[in-house]
């Protein structure tokens, strides 16, 4: 009551809204409710203190609060004060009352300071370990994995890698960038961790094959002999440098080169020589009694059978003519010498015996 001589029951009127009057009051602003803890509604007689995890409404003075409100998820209230959850963590309940909030943040997932729920990590590119602010940048050479007993269902739940977690150097045999992992190309290979590009270590040596996807990658320069692909005729194949999956076979009428003598790590094909033929990329010489005018021969019979008054030793090119006091009647390997030193003059021809005037 404001006023002497008093007589109403509700004297001069009810306690203003965040403040309390006590019994004998003389003003409606008797007494400031206090503090942040405490709330005076209208017609107070005394402060009512903050429930657990409420806070008091926070566009008035701390000393002169007059409601409570509950503490709305992503905030901590404490002491009728309301403070975000810390980074790192989230809180997605009403009422929560520790800095602790719901929980840290899991595991592919980023929380800034008053985060409700949890946000994906975003892509290959980034990953977040379990507590993260923001994502981080998988680093070249490295790919993003998931994590945990239950990584196997985290994969398989996240087609578009937005909850890696941790990450992992790039494996021998694989290149890796933008935190994706893949397979050295064919023709390559890739002996260290952490590549980054996909010329990897090197290209495959001469000789060899480097194969890929869709089987392993390879480790090593040398991964494969080229001759194991055919291992009962080796030199029926070639592997150039940077050979990848297959296998070159030899083209007809040529023969492999390169390599051991063993025939397994042939590198290169040339085209068979004259006086020669060439089976299975490996080259032969005519045999003796024939004669090979071309290049590229695939037979033992080459160009043909060395003709009369001709003879043919092995390799022979163009067929050699008989000299006089010789003669050959065909299919020779050498001239036969006229009996008894015939002929005695001028001969007149080398392609029989009667070419000695017998």
């Amino acid at each position: 009551g404001d006023r002497l001589g008093e007589t109403r029951p509700d004297c001069s009127g009810g306690c203003r809204a965040g403040y309390y009057c006590p019994e004998g009051s003389t003003r409606p602003d008797m007494f400031p409710c206090g503090g942040t803890d405490r709330y005076c509604p209208p017609d107070s007689a005394k402060p009512v203190f903050v429930g657990e995890g409420n806070y008091t409404e926070e566009n008035l003075r701390e000393d002169i609060r007059s409601r409570e409100q509950l503490c709305p998820p992503g905030y901590y209230c404490q002491g009728g004060k309301r403070f975000v959850c810390p980074e790192g963590r989230y809180g997605t309940a009403h009422g929560e009352t520790s800095d602790a909030c719901t929980d840290i943040c899991p595991r592919g997932h980023f929380c800034r300071e008053a985060t409700v729920e949890p946000v994906p990590c975003g892509n290959a590119t980034v990953y977040c370990p379990r507590g993260s602010v923001e994502p981080r940048q998988v680093p070249m050479g490295f790919y993003g994995i998931h994590t945990g007993v239950d990584s196997p269902r985290q994969a398989l739940l996240d087609p578009g890698n937005a909850t890696f977690s941790a990450i992992i150097a790039c494996e021998p045999g694989y290149w890796c960038a933008e935190g994706r992992k893949f397979q050295c190309p064919a023709g390559r290979y890739g002996w260290e961790y952490s590549l980054s590009s996909p010329e990897c270590s090197g290209v495959c040596s001469p000789g060899h094959y480097c194969p890929s996807h869709p089987n392993p990658p390879s480790t090593k320069a040398v991964e494969f002999e080229c001759g194991t692909m055919a291992e009962n005729s080796p030199a029926t194949v070639l592997c150039p440098e940077g050979t990848g999956n297959y296998v070159q076979h030899v083209s007809s009428g040529y023969y492999t080169t390169g390599g051991r003598p063993d025939n397994r790590t042939r590198s290169a094909e040339a085209l068979c020589p004259k006086g020669h033929y060439c089976i299975d990329g490996i080259v032969q010489p005519c045999p003796v009694m024939t004669y090979g005018l071309q290049m590229g021969l695939t037979s033992p019979k080459c160009s043909g059978t060395c003709p009369r008054g001709f003879y043919c030793p092995e390799g022979t090119v163009e067929p050699i003519k008989c000299t006089v006091g010789t003669y050959s009647s065909g299919a020779a390997a050498a001239c036969t010498e006229c009996p008894n030193g015939l002929p005695r003059g001028r001969q007149s021809c080398v392609d029989s015996r009667r070419c000695c005037g017998l």
